[in-house]
């Protein structure tokens, strides 16, 4: 695991309307873009210093913002140790979790009024191959609007 940032903001505490350019402070290498073309939909990707996730600090995050407030954000997570960590913590914070179990992931699912977690779990063998775990937190309003864009974009 990383070491921790001296002035960390904890990701697993936000309450999503934060102003996503003030968590960012600290971090010089960011990168903005435009989602569906959206003026309204900001992703940013943070080569990561002062982000944790529950003592977790991923090297990048991508921030998602949605008019000017936080509306989520995602990672990887590159070590077995740390998934393990992040996965006992989200069982246990979040109740009433889907679980989807595949060969190669196990996709767990928490969705309420307020947000939406997706944590993909992998297993040791595809640690060592390369692969890593991934976590994506949204907000739930901006979890629809996007999958709504997906499927307008997705179609032929």
């Amino acid at each position: 695991m990383a070491a921790y940032p001296q002035n960390k903001t904890d990701l697993s505490n936000v309450k999503f309307n934060e102003d996503p350019k003030v968590l960012m402070n600290g971090n010089s290498d960011i990168r903005e873009g435009k989602m569906f073309d959206n003026a309204d939909m900001i992703s940013y990707g943070v080569q990561n210093k002062t982000l944790s996730f529950n003592g977790y600090i991923p090297d990048h995050i991508e921030i998602l913002s949605y008019k000017g407030t936080l509306a989520g954000y995602a990672f990887k997570i590159r070590t077995l140790t740390d998934q393990n960590k992040l996965a006992t913590f989200i069982k246990d914070k979040y109740k009433n979790i889907t679980i989807r179990k595949s060969r190669l992931v196990t996709v767990y699912t928490y969705k309420d009024n307020a947000i939406v977690i997706d944590f993909q779990e992998i297993d040791k063998e595809q640690f060592k191959n390369g692969a890593t775990g991934y976590l994506s937190v949204k907000r739930t309003d901006f979890y629809n609007i996007y999958e709504e864009l997906m499927k307008q974009y997705s179609k032929p």
